[in-house]
């Protein structure tokens, strides 16, 4: 059966970590291990950045404490993006059909980009 649109809960699902945070308790379950703090920190880092970060916070890092799950994702730029409504398969996604957060830098880039091209 072929999908005709992407669920956006589904995308969204990836998108803010709850996908990802259900796989990690399932985990913590299993290994009898505890998050850091309800939710997990789930910074956006690179992969080089990652040791740094989760080490104690005594060492500069996130975590309190040592035996505890935790998560990165490399959504930098997208992880405040929401799509707003379903969108149909091998449809491009625009900025019509999504929610930005109007703090972020991928925000204020779009809006240069836009007075670039469509006012000057």
């Amino acid at each position: 059966m072929e999908r005709r649109h992407i669920n956006r809960r589904m995308y969204n699902s990836f998108r803010d970590g709850t996908k990802a945070q259900t796989e990690m308790t399932a985990l913590a379950n299993a290994a009898g291990l505890i998050p850091d703090i309800c939710g997990m920190h789930e910074p956006s880092l690179n992969l080089e950045d990652i040791p740094q970060a989760f080490s104690l916070e005594t060492e500069g890092g996130l975590l309190s404490q040592h035996g505890v799950v935790e998560l990165a994702n490399s959504v930098a730029f997208a992880h405040k993006a929401r799509l707003k409504k379903d969108v149909a398969a091998r449809s491009p996604i625009s900025y019509g059909n999504v929610d930005l957060d109007q703090t972020t830098a991928l925000y204020r880039v779009r809006q240069e980009q836009d007075k670039a091209v469509w006012n000057g």
